[in-house]
């Protein structure tokens, strides 16, 4: 009997070591893991860190670029005497630039105007002619060149050509007319 309490003893105080040596291990593998997952952590923060900084440069850069590039326009668009437009298909809404607004009598700030508004300012032999080409570039979607004649709110009528393309919408529908403007009055009245 006095065996079977000696294996008892053992076994219990092996037992006892094997349970303190599993804890000791437990806490050890929490630690490394811990350390690991917050090495990790530090890792992708700072790499995201890094990629955000870049990103951010490269934004930078792509805007100086643009700004850059919307400034030689303008240059250039103020010496040729030229107006800007875009007009919206889905909704007709039509977007001109200052020298636009001008060249249609609606004043020298840029504006937003609608196709019937558009098209009230437009002299009535031209209207039906020139809404026709408009409405072909959007359904075709080839450039197009078209003269019309406005009259501004003073009575002086002024010969003004528009050549534009249409894009594609985000909408996926009609598309949307882009383009230049420009008052060919004088060229008209010499020709």
């Amino acid at each position: 009997l006095r065996g079977l309490h000696d294996v008892d003893r053992a076994m219990r105080s092996t037992n006892q070591v094997l349970f303190e040596s599993w804890a000791r291990a437990s806490r050890s593998t929490t630690l490394v893991l811990q350390v690991v997952i917050a090495a990790i952590a530090g890792v992708l923060t700072l790499l995201s860190t890094l990629l955000i900084r870049r990103t951010l440069a490269e934004q930078a850069c792509y805007t100086r670029s643009l700004t850059e590039a919307q400034r030689r326009w303008e240059l250039a668009s103020s010496a040729a005497g030229l107006g800007l437009y875009h007009m919206d298909g889905d909704t007709g809404t039509i977007v001109l630039d200052g020298a636009a607004a001008a060249m249609h009598g609606l004043g020298t700030q840029a504006t937003s105007v609608t196709r019937p508004l558009l098209r009230a300012l437009i002299v009535e032999e031209d209207v039906i002619r020139a809404q026709g080409e408009v409405d072909a570039a959007l359904q075709v979607g080839e450039d197009y060149r078209i003269t019309y004649r406005v009259r501004h709110p003073d009575g002086e009528v002024r010969t003004l050509e528009a050549c534009g393309r249409r894009i594609a919408s985000d909408s996926g529908q009609a598309g949307n007319l882009v383009g230049v403007l420009r008052d060919v009055t004088e060229v008209v009245g010499q020709a």
